[in-house]
């Protein structure tokens, strides 16, 4: 049976890193945003014999991880592993200092969006 790897992040970076590493023994979800990304990303794993899923969302939306996280759940009964490289990066200064918009989305994407 095969392996489930769910990377969030998956586009670019960290996250297309791990789904192209993983590829020849697990299944990728790969969750991104860019949607020619993820496209590109699915050309390389279909290259070297591997197969994904292309979740194009953003992860910082409750209702989306739900509905990924119930679907992933209906199709394979679960995952094996997740890899959250989704982040947003609020700018580096004492937390008085971050915009509070900026606080917000940090802690969506980089807190929220793995509960």
């Amino acid at each position: 049976m095969t392996q489930i790897a769910l990377i969030t992040g998956a586009s670019r970076g960290l996250g297309a890193a791990l789904a192209e590493a993983l590829a020849p023994t697990h299944h990728i979800v790969a969750v991104a945003r860019t949607v020619g990304a993820l496209e590109e990303l699915d050309d390389r794993i279909t290259a070297q014999g591997g197969q994904a899923t292309l979740a194009p969302m953003d992860v910082g939306t409750p209702e989306a991880m739900a509905t990924l996280c119930r679907g992933i759940h209906d199709r394979w009964g679960g995952i094996d592993l997740w890899a959250h490289t989704a982040i947003h990066a609020a700018p580096l200064a004492p937390a008085d200092h971050v915009d509070a918009k900026d606080m917000a989305k940090s802690v969506a994407l980089n807190i929220t969006a793995t509960a």
